[in-house]
């Protein structure tokens, strides 16, 4: 398979993946992340991305990777932001200050 393939299929099932979707629904803007891959293989197993509104840098990894199997994403670290509270609510605390 070539790794523009791979990629694509890797990048579907990370969008798809529920920690994804769980960063998102926080209220995350997550677009355009940096994929990793490991010398001499085509599967990606990390990728991280920059909340465009907060900062915070997320990864996620793909625990499949070693065994060249279908992407399995899970979310790895978050740093940067606040922790405890959501970007959504981080983004709505802004938008309040802003308006007085």
């Amino acid at each position: 398979m070539s790794w523009n393939i791979e990629f694509l299929q890797a990048r579907r099932r990370l969008l798809d993946s529920d920690d994804f979707r769980a960063q998102r629904a926080l209220g995350h803007e997550l677009d355009d992340g940096v994929m990793d891959t490991p010398l001499g293989s085509d599967v990606p197993f990390r990728v991280r991305f920059q909340c465009r509104f907060c900062g915070s840098s997320i990864s996620f990894v793909n625990s499949a990777w070693s065994s060249d199997g279908s992407a399995r994403w899970r979310l790895l670290e978050i740093s940067g932001g606040s922790a405890g509270e959501s970007c959504r609510e981080r983004r709505e605390r802004h938008r309040s200050v802003r308006m007085a």
